[in-house]
């Protein structure tokens, strides 16, 4: 489990800005190994709290994988 404090600035319609620190735990799992054979995969699952506030995004070698913006993720050695 990792736990983040966050700066996030949130902007007003009338233009304000009011900035808050918010705590964000992000908990990552594999259903099943993940150091396996060429062509296997593993599903990951992705739980952030708060829930209603965030969204997803995958990333692998500091490049989002495009369509990759959900809770979960199948990932597959090539």
């Amino acid at each position: 489990m990792t736990m983040k404090n966050l700066l996030l600035t949130t902007i007003a319609i009338l233009g304000l800005a009011m900035t808050t620190t918010a705590q964000v735990t992000v908990t990552i799992s594999a259903n099943g190994p993940t150091t396996f054979c060429t062509g296997n995969t593993v599903l990951m699952t992705g739980t952030i709290t708060p829930t209603d506030v965030y969204q997803y995004q995958w990333i692998k070698n500091g490049t989002n994988i495009t369509g990759a913006n959900t809770s979960t993720y199948t990932a597959i050695t090539h």
